[in-house]
């Protein structure tokens, strides 16, 4: 699970969609493990633009998170990009797996050895949400 860090109990075999685990955030988890990764180590080139693509299970109707993708600087830590995508605006099903998809143009100002980061946020919502098969792709 390289680029996947901390250790953190969001990490779970409750509900996957592929494989053994998916990644949750719930009442008592306000993060979700991340991954990291500087960004030269992502996509060969300079990205003007990213696809990032998981496939979400919502546990109810209230049920909500932020798919959420980061940049920060190599120079200082500072965010150079922070954005996300609202999983609930995509999720017309709960219990059930369902893609949630979002492309990101990314700044001017971002650099290979800037760390890219995503992870699901709760965006205060305390029921589960599940991820899964997370795919990041260059499209510009």
């Amino acid at each position: 699970m390289a680029g996947w860090v901390p250790a953190t109990p969001s990490l779970t075999k409750e509900r996957a969609r592929s494989g053994l685990y998916s990644i949750k955030t719930d009442k008592d988890i306000e993060y979700s493990l991340t991954y990291r990764q500087l960004l030269a180590d992502v996509v060969s080139s300079k990205p003007r633009k990213l696809r990032l693509t998981g496939w979400v299970n919502t546990s109810g109707p209230d049920a909500d998170a932020i798919l959420s993708l980061q940049i920060l600087s190599s120079k200082d830590g500072s965010t150079v990009f922070n954005e996300g995508v609202n999983v609930k605006e995509q999720v017309k099903k709960p219990g059930s797996w369902q893609q949630v998809s979002h492309e990101f143009v990314l700044p001017e100002k971002a650099i290979s050895t800037d760390e890219l980061r995503v992870f699901l946020w709760r965006a205060g919502s305390g029921a589960p949400v599940y991820l899964d098969d997370v795919e990041l792709q260059l499209v510009e």
